[in-house]
């Protein structure tokens, strides 16, 4: 299920989902509504390795919180983007893990590659689409950010 959602995320499928996760430092659970998912991918070579950086940028509403935190506060509330941030960076690294384990291209990085840097796609030999995945590292940008606190909120028992 993490890994569909990340995938979904990294192919702009959706232009709005919800997420859950939780806030590591404080306990608790959160709920927000991610909307204008765009996501940005490009391909930088450094030496025989290449690095996909892709970038997600999204809008996020809280919808509810299970914790104690004063949500009146700037501090806590940067405390929740930044769990949604971190919830976002584990679900499409989730998926892009599974793809690398499976050495399946569902992303189309590949594509980047070959079109970007040629001589380099060549020179990775007979099964480069395969061979991708020892070449290449993901970087993930995330930028979320809070745009409402939420509709309800339960304290922690």
């Amino acid at each position: 299920n993490e890994e569909a959602i990340g995938i979904l995320m990294m192919m702009n499928s959706v232009p709005e989902m919800i997420i859950t996760g939780q806030l590591p430092d404080h306990g608790g659970v959160f709920s927000a509504r991610l909307i204008d998912l765009k996501h940005r991918t490009k391909a930088i070579r450094n030496g025989n390795q290449v690095t996909i950086q892709v970038a997600i940028e999204a809008k996020a509403d809280l919808i509810s919180i299970e914790s104690n935190l004063n949500l009146s506060s700037p501090d806590n509330i940067q405390l929740v983007e930044k769990a949604v941030n971190d919830r976002v960076r584990q679900m499409v690294q989730a998926a892009a893990d599974k793809a690398q384990k499976h050495q399946a291209d569902v992303f189309q990085w590949s594509e980047l590659v070959k079109y970007k840097y040629p001589k380099m796609w060549k020179d990775w030999g007979g099964s480069p689409r395969e061979l991708m995945f020892t070449h290449t590292v993901p970087d993930f940008q995330i930028d979320v950010v809070m745009r409402s606190t939420g509709i309800s909120r339960s304290a922690k028992l």
